[in-house]
């Protein structure tokens, strides 16, 4: 399966304080000339601890892997008793490689990205990449985490192409280097068709400062998302946070912004346009 788009950031306020990190990815697997789905999930986040999984590669292996390991933290309380977010980090490393083991490498993408956000404290986040290559092997590594908002890491085939987009379009924008210009930058980059193994509804998770993982349900072009899947008019899918393209908080089964909800309308002027 082709790679894809995947894109982190922190968001911070004022006095430069870390509020929150964001995972993002569209919803598109392919196989090339062979064809595409646009339901795919990509994003795992967990529903009791501050910790999210992502990835761009290989979907089988890996939408496999991060479901596995999330079911196994959550539902063994697996962090209880690991706090420091190195010793996680290697935690979920060992248990990807130990599983990649005995995988099938012929089936194998020869390269992908598994990235894993979490929380050391109050205002203090933590962000690691998780790597294949067929040629050097495993490796992980911590990713720098800025003091003001901006992105952690912009991965996959149309990483940077996404990153061109928002620098030429979006960043001097009224929209600039916040969490709704990094997110409408993704939507707008989804739909622009640069990079054909990219498509489908964005998914998105967050991490605050206290709680577990947020999930965030995405009104794309008049549908509902949650994670690639489709979601119809219920009583109780408000339950989750909708957003759309700007991060504006959304009633699902009415598809609008809430009363009360901040406005947050696309700037009249986008650069380069």
């Amino acid at each position: 399966m082709i790679i894809t788009t995947l894109i982190a950031w922190v968001a911070c306020d004022g006095a430069a304080k870390k509020n929150a990190v964001y995972l993002a990815s569209d919803s598109r697997l392919s196989w090339g000339q062979l064809g595409y789905w646009d339901l795919g999930r990509k994003i795992f986040p967990s529903e009791k601890y501050g910790d999210i999984l992502g990835f761009c590669g290989d979907a089988l292996f890996c939408s496999q892997q991060l479901s596995q390991i999330i079911t196994y933290i959550d539902s063994c309380s697996s962090f209880e008793v690991v706090n420091e977010p190195l010793e996680r980090s290697d935690l979920i490393y060992e248990l990807i490689k130990n599983s990649f083991g005995p995988y099938p490498k012929k089936f194998a993408l020869k390269s992908f990205t598994i990235v894993y956000l979490t929380r050391r404290a109050k205002y203090d986040f933590c962000a690691f990449s998780i790597k294949w290559s067929s040629a050097k092997g495993w490796s992980k590594e911590e990713l720098k985490i800025g003091n003001t908002s901006s992105l952690i890491i912009w991965a996959g085939s149309g990483g940077n192409e996404y990153k061109e987009l928002h620098a030429n379009e979006i960043k001097h924008s009224d929209f600039g280097e916040n969490s709704r210009g990094y997110f409408y930058a993704l939507n707008r980059f989804i739909k622009s068709n640069k990079d054909p193994a990219t498509g489908g509804p964005p998914q998105l998770s967050c991490l605050y400062n206290i709680g577990a993982a947020v999930k965030i349900g995405t009104v794309f072009d008049e549908e509902r998302y949650i994670y690639g899947l489709k979601i119809p008019n219920g009583e109780n899918i408000n339950n989750v946070r909708w957003v759309n393209d700007t991060l504006e908080t959304f009633d699902a089964n009415q598809l609008k912004r809430f009363q009360n909800a901040q406005a947050q309308p696309v700037p009249r002027k986008l650069s380069g346009k």
